[in-house]
């Protein structure tokens, strides 16, 4: 499998970011997601190897920190900190769409009883 390093991906230092400010081991995060030590290990010095495959595994991953696949790769530590609060926005706002569904199940079960 070919392999490239890019000055553009921050893939490698955003990973080791992740893996240290969530305290995770490389070796619990592998187990965890079904990826071999070695790619984990080049994906930490920001290697990338080519193929679809590769990227359904970097989305693991993003999705493993909660983060988009898009910072992983690209992104900066204050985009992270942008997208994190975001994300709590959605959460409260799908939270909050749950409690109305709810609310409006208990009146129609009361109207239909």
């Amino acid at each position: 499998m070919e392999e490239n390093t890019f000055e553009s991906f921050r893939l490698g230092k955003n990973l080791i970011y992740l893996i240290k400010t969530k305290h995770v081991t490389q070796k619990k995060l592998c187990d965890d997601l079904g990826v071999p030590r070695s790619t984990m290990n080049g994906w930490t010095k920001g290697t990338l190897p080519r193929g679809q495959k590769c990227f359904r595994k970097l989305f693991k991953v993003a999705r493993y920190f909660n983060v988009s696949l898009y910072f992983l790769l690209f992104g900066s530590y204050s985009e992270l900190e942008t997208e994190k609060a975001k994300i709590d926005l959605l959460e409260n706002r799908l939270a909050m769409k749950e409690l109305e569904i709810k609310h409006l199940q208990e009146l129609l079960k009361k109207k239909c009883s």
